[in-house]
This record gives C-alpha cells, structure tokens and sequence, in this order.
C-alpha cells in the first residue's frame, strides 16, 4: 500500500479538522511527486534531457 493510500484511510476515520486535511494534503503531495518522478525518469525526457 503506499503512503497516499494509507493516508487516505487515515484520514477517512478522522473527524474533519486540521489533522484529516493534513494528511489528504499530504498524499494528494505524495501522488504528485511519485508522478513528476516517473514521468522525469521517462526514456523520452531522458533522452530530451541530454541534448
């Protein structure tokens, strides 16, 4: 499971509040740093990359 995920169900048993808006903060930040870096670590960037 990753953390996005576990941070959703996390927050899906908190009341609403600072502490549940934190943590879907934080996983919405974990999906988009896991996509920024597939999508860096792509063949076709890499190769854009180094001309």
């Amino acid at each position: 499971m990753s953390f996005a995920s576990s941070a959703r169900e996390s927050a899906r048993q908190l009341p609403a509040g600072k502490e549940r808006e934190l943590l879907l903060r934080r996983a919405n930040q974990s999906e988009i740093t896991s996509s920024l870096t597939d999508w860096l670590s792509a063949p076709a960037h890499q190769r854009r990359a180094k001309r």
